[in-house]
């Protein structure tokens, strides 16, 4: 008789483990679902912080490339007071778009004691913008531009 017993006990046991290990079945899927969802939100998150810092870049690019040409401050110089000299600079798959500037009178330039060269105040203003992510930069830096002259 003892042994029938244990079989019966062995049974009820054996319905209670069906429901703990279909618990623990479900935690470990809704653990893996949002580790999912969080693994897809950092790649997210990733991208457009690398969009960002690319159209840094080109917008930085643009403003360099500005500085390096000669013949835009020169332009600039002899332009109306409310014109600038826009500028594209193509970079792969980002286009860096420049303004310069005119912002002042000439004045003299610090550091230099012989009065034979003067300084022109520009703006430049340089913007990037990638279109399949919608990253955008706006760039603005003040720069003297050197040139022959006398102080008035």
């Amino acid at each position: 008789m003892k042994r029938i017993q244990k079989n019966i006990r062995n049974v009820k046991q054996q319905g209670v483990v069906l429901i703990v290990v279909l618990i623990m079945l479900v935690v470990l899927t809704v653990l893996g679902v949002h580790t999912m969802a969080m693994a897809s939100l950092e790649v997210q998150m990733s991208s457009n912080s690398q969009s960002m810092m690319n159209t840094f870049q080109s917008a930085e690019s643009g403003i360099v490339g500005t500085l390096g040409e000669e013949e835009i401050f020169v332009s600039a110089i002899n332009l109306p007071p409310d014109e600038s000299i826009l500028r594209d600079y193509e970079m792969g798959n980002y286009t860096a778009s420049t303004s310069t500037k005119l912002t002042g009178a000439a004045g003299s330039m610090e550091g230099y004691s012989l009065n034979t060269f003067v300084g022109y105040p520009f703006s430049i203003s340089a913007s990037a913008e990638q279109q399949s992510t919608g990253a955008r930069t706006r760039l603005v830096q003040a720069v003297k531009h050197l040139a022959p002259g006398k102080v008035n």
